[in-house]
């Protein structure tokens, strides 16, 4: 659980970062 706890804090920073690079790693 931890796992998914710190992949996501990770996916936050990249969108806050590059949105448009989470654009297509969101969907």
């Amino acid at each position: 659980m931890q796992k998914i706890h710190e992949t996501q804090s990770e996916s936050q920073e990249k969108i806050n970062f590059e949105p448009e690079l989470s654009s297509p790693y969101l969907e």
